[in-house]
């Protein structure tokens, strides 16, 4: 998502400096200069997904291997204590572990039973804690004749109201998902619970085999929904010739020829600077010409800061795609509805007025978060973001705006980008849903009768 400063957000007082770029790259480059380790962060990180997503190698012995990493490390630093110093460090590390492991192992034991306690059935888990090996054992391949699915599908407080939604999978991010990658049947069950919401989804990157998933989730579910393809590039020419080339694989395979609604080239990029203007609409270019070529009639386009789109920028695309958050904007939540109309209007359909041939302009990124801080005035909670829902959505869908919200789920592996020291611990808590597929407490989805 676009967790990101916009310079015309100054504006109104909020002061970015700390912020960062986009959250939904998260395909191999570390956003906005931020090179924190992020080795160093999944432990923490695995430890929160474990419990939606179906684990491959195990993140719970990662976690493990990083917390002993740092001890040795901080022995190293003291080893001009005396020898009788340490040994009692060794063996007060030796009683942690040990108690490390306990706390771990009922932590797991503890999650499992609740969840099955809660959902009244070992199936509604959704693959918690488990391999893609055990979920396929106890579960099979998931399809529309599932039971596991035919609950998720039942769900009255869910409503399809939304024009499209940001997705990212779980696990979807490189290159994390070479030894743990993502399941189909976890994207399969993610799908389902957002095809109760829109008919549309927004991909990020080509990696981790996450669009083929897609494609045969919305199969395997026989629902009618559109996938705009994402392309991510950064300033790493690998990265950008490994996504083009997994784009064209899929273009060139004819059962998917009807799945696409368009193609969305680098998000940010021009933000971010790891490309050029000439570089990325040369891409996008490039791209053009292969959909031709391929006998493919849908937009390209790119998305980028709502402030960052210009007018000669606007010419080069079919479909102008503006990421445009109210809450770094640091307005109030009441006021945040209009504002970001307002600035949709002044800062991007504006750059297409006088043009020969217009582009499709839409908004790529819009949501609030549930919780962890505040930025000025924009308060993130679950009451805020109701608020903004309920203000935003039936108005847009009324007046035909295009707009992808952000997001379906939480994302548990953004913490690397939260500051708890600022009081700013947002980036992970974006969805309507959280990281089980469960509407968040207090969240109720607008019906826009």
């Amino acid at each position: 998502m676009s967790t990101t400063w916009d310079p015309a957000l100054a504006q109104n007082g909020f002061d970015g400096a700390h912020d960062v770029l986009s959250d939904d790259e998260d395909n191999g480059t570390v956003r906005g200069g931020r090179k924190a380790g992020m080795a160093a962060t999944l432990g923490g990180v695995g430890a929160a997904a474990a419990t939606r997503d179906s684990m491959k190698g195990g993140l719970l012995n990662k976690s493990a291997a990083a917390g002993g990493g740092e001890k040795s490390e901080w022995l190293q630093q003291r080893e001009a204590k005396s020898k009788k110093s340490r040994c009692t460090l060794i063996v007060t590390l030796i009683v942690l572990l040990l108690l490390i492991a306990g706390g771990v192992a009922a932590g797991v034991i503890l999650t499992k039973k609740h969840d099955a306690a809660t959902s009244g059935d070992t199936t509604a888990v959704g693959g918690a804690g488990q391999t893609e090996e055990e979920d396929l054992r106890l579960n099979g391949m998931l399809d529309k004749n599932s039971a596991e699915i035919k609950q998720l599908l039942n769900n009255p407080a869910l409503h399809k109201v939304f024009h499209g939604m940001d997705y990212t999978p779980l696990n979807g991010v490189y290159p994390e998902c070479l030894h743990n990658p993502p399941t189909q049947n976890n994207i399969t069950r993610d799908i389902a619970v957002l095809s109760l919401l829109t008919d549309k989804i927004r991909l990020y990157g080509t990696d981790c085999n996450q669009t083929e998933m897609v494609l045969h989730a919305i199969d395997a579910l026989g629902i009618d929904m559109k996938v705009w393809i994402g392309v991510w590039l950064d300033g790493n020419s690998t990265t950008n010739e490994r996504q083009l080339g997994h784009l064209y694989t899929l273009l060139e395979n004819d059962n998917y020829h009807d799945k696409f609604a368009g193609v969305a080239v680098g998000n940010e990029v021009l933000f971010a600077k790891t490309l050029t203007e000439t570089q990325l609409f040369s891409i996008i270019s490039e791209v053009r010409t292969n959909l031709t070529n391929l006998n493919y009639n849908i937009p390209v386009g790119t998305s980028d800061l709502g402030s960052n789109w210009n007018t000669v920028m606007a010419s080069q695309v079919d479909v102008l795609m503006a990421n445009v958050h109210p809450f770094f904007a640091g307005v109030k939540v009441e006021d945040a509805a209009d504002w970001t109309w307002e600035f949709f209007v002044n800062n991007d359909i504006a750059q297409t007025v006088g043009l020969t041939k217009k582009p499709r302009v839409m908004i790529s990124e819009v949501g609030w978060p549930s919780g962890g801080g505040r930025t000025n005035a924009s308060i993130a909670g679950v009451p805020e973001l109701n608020t903004f829902m309920n203000a935003f959505v039936c108005k847009e869908n009324k007046r035909g705006t295009e707009y992808f919200w952000f997001s379906g789920f939480d994302e548990p592996w953004k913490v690397r980008y939260n500051e708890p020291e600022l009081g700013r611990e947002f980036e992970d808590k974006w969805g309507l849903l959280d990281v089980n597929r469960q509407l968040k407490k207090g969240l109720s989805i607008p019906t826009c009768n």
